[in-house]
């Protein structure tokens, strides 16, 4: 069984394309947190612990990895995560396209003018808030990868859930569950949700 043990923070300002650098999770035998880890078993993964930053920095960052990851062997692409806070932000998903979660001008502005970005975004799901004090991970993943113990969009988010309930009921003593395919996400109840998924996906 595998348990992350993080590095020390890193400057987000050697990740740009040119510097990108890896730095290695240790893997530790440590069967009381193996759970929460345990839908991706390879023996490294390249984690940025970047602090607090803008939303647009964070997207432009992903963009960059990316870019970089695939212009190596796909089949050697390391997962990678970010584990970040945003300043106060607002972001929208694809499929706030639909008209009943149309966000208009007046609503935006008033958003702003209380210190929160509004950001349209590329990845699935509502709107979602994110702020100061909240944990933000990107995992940026290989699903071609021989060393995940599943395959397919509906397993990887399926696994994101996973760890989000072991997180909450391993380390904090939490008793969380999945929403069921109509709720994406981890919830204490049904009115409390503590984390959200919002995920995409490219060749």
């Amino acid at each position: 069984m595998w348990c992350p043990r993080l590095v020390p923070c890193v400057d987000q300002t050697v990740l740009a394309d040119t510097d990108y650098k890896e730095i290695e999770i240790l893997w530790s035998s440590d069967d009381t947190h193996s759970s929460c880890v345990n839908f991706v078993m390879v023996s490294s993964v390249t984690c940025f612990h970047v602090g607090r930053v803008g939303y647009e920095a964070a997207w432009q960052l992903q963009k960059s990895i990316v870019r970089v990851l695939k212009s190596s062997n796909n089949n050697a692409f390391p997962h990678t995560i970010l584990l970040l806070e945003h300043n106060p932000v607002y972001t929208i998903g694809v499929r706030s396209k639909d008209p009943a979660n149309d966000y208009s001008e007046v609503g935006i502005a008033r958003l702003k003018r209380l210190g929160a970005d509004f950001v349209k975004t590329d990845r699935g799901g509502l709107i979602t808030y994110h702020g100061p004090g909240q944990l933000v991970a990107y995992p940026i993943i290989n699903l071609r990868c021989r060393t995940l113990t599943g395959s397919g969009l509906r397993w990887y988010v399926g696994a994101l859930e996973q760890a989000g309930v072991a997180l909450c009921n391993n380390y904090f003593g939490l008793q969380a569950g999945s929403g069921g395919r109509g709720d994406i996400g981890v919830w204490l109840s049904a009115s409390k949700k503590v984390m959200a998924v919002g995920r995409r996906s490219q060749k």
